[in-house]
């Protein structure tokens, strides 16, 4: 061998071995197949190509949104919809010109909006703008997926967000809950861009959307994103990142915004009676529980616990090993994704879980982050699918499995009507009776029977999948079964609960339209103020004690009064033989409304 060779093989021996992994695909924080080989943009076309499957589901679901109003939530904010467009008031409204708007203009906004476009107000106007609000709820949380995480995490964070009970059923509800959680989300975006980059301008778009939030729902949309993000802030040592010129130019763009509303608002409403509104709506809900709304609304402090289980279903499987795992690798890294989404989601429960008053919509601000978790540690089991997680995450697909092998036997026990009297008969009350008797011909129950059968099918299906650690395939076909399930209750089961003939559309049609003319008076005399009867008759009708009936009665020749069954028996004591029955009686948002008119000659 010459010296020229022996000097190359010394060279081979000595140099560096090849480093591990050193071609495979890395994330944005640089960990290797952090994104299952694909690029940020590649899992965002994934995913509107996902939401492109998902129409068809959301045209099914659209078969709701004309259905009338029936909830007093949903009414109430028609009818400050309906003041601003038909009165042509969008800035400070005031709703039959007796009450001040019980939340403030953003969710009214985008809905004037859409009616202005549609050429008119419509029960379909105003909850496709919380389906407006929905979708940006979901290209906001990928984004914030990605920037925390990777571009896989993003897609199955936004997938199971998209598929989840609660944001299903308030993605179609005339509720400001959609408007709050999307500028709070946004804010929580923009606010981590600002954190990870020099850029200025993030911040101030942080800024301005906690204003947009405060303007939906008040004081909330602040406490919902400042608490977990000065909590981080203070976990991460990063005083002095967040400290720069942007930061106190967003603060004082989100000051100008929020005071410069409310000046204008209170000018109008009464700085006095204003203020007092919103103490009555934010902080004596929490300082004086059980006073404003005399306990209907009083829940002990574990009551959001069973609800949550339901609300994220089918992914509350998952959330709680996503809870545990989230503690360890990455929690406490340089980018701290999982902690942002904790923080986030645990401040938001657990502050709820702490006020004596309650309602469910209030768990909507924590899905987002609860998403993102479950994104994660599904992203995670996919990246290790030896280790700790996917073991754990195959036991507990026994849940799946279990609760598809249910699905079967209520599909069976559809098709036999023995088994079905022995089994669903016997089992369902109230509200399920009530869908059931809707499908007693034997066609509808073949229907009924066939969606379970798929569905336990695909849910079956999933629960194999991940058994074997074919993760993304089991999401898949979790995600499935909630389409089959979602569409056959939007096309099926929701019309019939909620489009009975027994409403306040109908009462308006059969009852005030064909009796009550422009000029002659028409209110709401004890119990019978309704929302949504105001918003179908499109006037103002005032409601009225006692004394002003008699007034009415002096100044009107043709009068009629809007109560609800109940007071009938108060009126005639108070006015013997001067009103009569002008229609049939009809279920108006949990009470039974009749009109009563003025007897002819008297």
């Amino acid at each position: 061998m010459s010296k020229k060779d022996k000097k190359d093989k010394k060279k081979k021996d000595t140099a560096a071995p090849p480093k591990k992994d050193a071609g495979a695909p890395k994330d944005k924080g640089g960990k290797p197949g952090g994104s299952g080989g694909k690029s940020g943009i590649a899992w965002m076309l994934w995913f509107l190509f996902f939401l492109v499957i998902f129409l068809p589901v959301y045209f099914f679901k659209m078969n709701t949104f004309n259905l009338p109003f029936t909830d007093a939530s949903e009414a109430r904010e028609a009818e400050t919809v309906g003041e601003m467009v038909n009165f042509h008031d969008p800035l400070t409204p005031y709703p039959n010109e007796d009450r001040i708007p019980t939340k403030p203009p953003v969710f009214h906004w985008l809905a004037a909006i859409v009616s202005a476009l549609l050429n008119g107000v419509s029960e379909f106007s105003i909850r496709f703008a919380a389906l407006l609000y929905a979708a940006g709820i979901a290209l906001s949380t990928f984004f914030l997926a990605k920037s925390m995480l990777n571009g896989r995490a993003a897609f199955l964070s936004a997938i199971v967000l998209v598929s989840s009970i609660v944001f299903w059923n308030y993605s179609s509800a005339a509720r400001v809950d959609m408007a709050l959680t999307f500028f709070c989300t946004t804010a929580f975006l923009f606010f981590y861009l600002g954190f990870e980059s020099d850029k200025g301008g993030y911040f101030i778009l942080s800024f301005v959307c906690v204003a947009f939030a405060i303007l939906a729902k008040g004081p909330v949309g602040l406490a919902i994103p400042a608490l977990p993000i000065i909590i981080f802030i203070i976990a991460k040592r990063a005083w002095k990142t967040v400290w720069r010129e942007d930061t106190i130019l967003g603060l004082i763009a989100m000051v100008v915004i929020v005071c410069g509303y409310y000046m204008i608002a209170g000018n109008k409403y009464g700085f006095g009676e204003y203020n007092n509104l919103l103490m009555n709506e934010s902080i004596k809900r929490v300082t004086e529980p059980g006073g404003l709304y005399n306990d209907s609304f009083m829940e002990p402090w574990y009551w959001f616990m069973p609800k949550f289980f339901g609300f994220f279903m089918p992914w509350s499987v998952i959330l709680p090993l996503a809870l545990i795992f989230c503690f360890g690798k990455g929690m406490f890294s340089e980018k701290g994704g999982n902690l942002y989404a904790l923080l986030w989601f645990l401040i938001v429960f657990i502050g709820f879980s702490l006020i004596d008053y309650k309602r469910k919509a209030y768990l909507i601000p924590a899905i987002p982050a609860a998403s993102i978790l479950t994104g994660s540690f599904l992203d995670s089991v996919m990246e290790d699918c030896e280790g700790r997680r996917a073991a754990l995450l195959s036991v507990f697909s026994v849940v799946y499995m279990i609760l598809g092998i249910l699905l079967f036997v209520c599909a069976i026990a559809f098709l036999a009507p023995d088994v079905y009297d022995i089994t669903i008969g016997k089992l369902a009350s109230g509200r399920t009776v009530k869908i059931l008797e809707q499908f007693s011909s034997k066609n509808s129950h073949r229907n009924l029977a066939e969606v379970l059968a798929i569905s336990s099918v695909l849910c079956i299906t999933g629960s194999v999948l991940m058994l074997k650690k074919k993760f993304l395939a089991g999401v898949i076909s979790i995600v499935m079964m909630f389409v089959v399930c979602t569409s056959a209750a939007s096309f099926w089961i929701v019309p019939i609960l909620y489009g009975s003939p027994d409403n306040p559309r109908t009462f308006v049609r059969n009852n005030i339209e064909p009796n009550v003319k422009e000029d002659d008076f028409v209110g709401f005399y004890g119990n019978g103020y309704d929302y949504a009867v105001i918003f179908y008759a499109k006037r103002r009708i005032p409601m009225l004690g006692t004394p002003e009936v008699s007034y009415k009665l002096d100044e009107y020749r043709n009068v009629y009064l809007i109560l609800a069954e109940e007071d009938i028996t108060d009126l005639e004591m108070n006015y013997p033989r001067t009103f009569e029955l002008a229609g049939d009686k009809y279920r108006c948002t949990k009470k039974n409304l009749v009109l009563m008119k003025r007897k002819t000659g008297i």
